[in-house]
């Protein structure tokens, strides 16, 4: 992991004036494999009031829990607290097929995995049930933060494609976070594809797209191209807009801090 220097780790710090608001306010975390994204929002939805990226260079052997606690991000207890994650194994379920005794093998049936760390939430806006298997390194969370709502980020960006996605088109919504890649498919509105792939470059994600959409029979040329990314090169976006004529990145106008990527802006709207 990268040294911190005095300013990055003044910055890392939530500031008094907010802790001493903490019973009021909604802290939210994001754990990727490349770095860490931690806000502060109203607890009642609304206003940002702070945030903070801290980029992890890859091969570090940092422990997590170690480099939590070197912040004051749990020094106080927050009225709401969220913690997100990158899943690499979920499935969206039928509620009408769902029990939650079945959780581990619809998961497994899904996605041809054995897990073991097997986690659901409803989302009733799709009248379905997410599973995904946890991993292992979110276990230390409680401890740090004992009153967090642990979600994996694909729980968020289903939530938001509910409220912006077109319901008489056809819809791909992708999210990278390092070498993940998440993606959704939506067909007139309704959900019919979820996976989750491992990319080296672009030219992965594009052929992971287009596959999917080749797959469904879905014209990948005029279909809605919805970027959830981690980063800021636009050397994606251009890529994609030779194949796609409505490549969407998402929260990109409201992206004016570079502390503040579109994951906090998800934790606000549909955490």
């Amino acid at each position: 992991m990268s040294a911190f220097s005095p300013e990055t780790a003044a910055q890392a710090l939530i500031p008094k004036e907010l802790l001493g608001q903490a019973s009021s306010l909604h802290f939210s975390l994001h754990l990727a494999a490349d770095g860490t994204e931690a806000a502060l929002s109203e607890a009642a939805g609304g206003e940002l009031h702070w945030s903070h990226r801290y980029h992890i260079e890859a091969g570090s052997q940092t422990d997590l829990t170690t480099t939590l606690r070197d912040r004051n991000w749990n020094e106080k207890i927050f009225r709401r607290c969220t913690v997100s994650y990158d899943a690499e194994v979920f499935t969206l379920v039928p509620s009408g097929f769902f029990s939650a005794d079945k959780a581990a093998s619809l998961l497994s049936f899904s996605t041809g995995k054995t897990c073991t760390r097997v986690k659901y939430a409803e989302m009733p806006e799709w009248d379905a049930v997410l599973i995904w298997e946890e991993p292992a390194e979110v276990g230390a969370i409680p401890a740090l933060f004992p009153n967090a709502r642990l979600l994996p980020s694909a729980y968020l960006v289903m939530k938001h494609c509910n409220t912006v996605i077109d319901r008489n088109s056809n819809t791909i919504a992708m999210m990278r976070s390092g070498h993940l890649l998440n993606l959704f498919v939506f067909r007139q509105g309704l959900p019919v594809m979820l996976n989750a792939h491992h990319v080296h470059d672009d030219e992965d994600i594009l052929y992971y797209a287009s596959h999917a959409a080749m797959t469904l029979g879905i014209d990948f040329e005029n279909c809605q191209l919805h970027l959830y990314d981690h980063q800021d090169d636009v050397s994606l976006l251009n890529l994609l807009k030779h194949y796609n004529r409505h490549v969407n990145i998402m929260f990109h106008e409201e992206r004016t801090d570079v502390a503040t990527g579109f994951i906090s802006h998800l934790h606000v709207l549909c955490a």
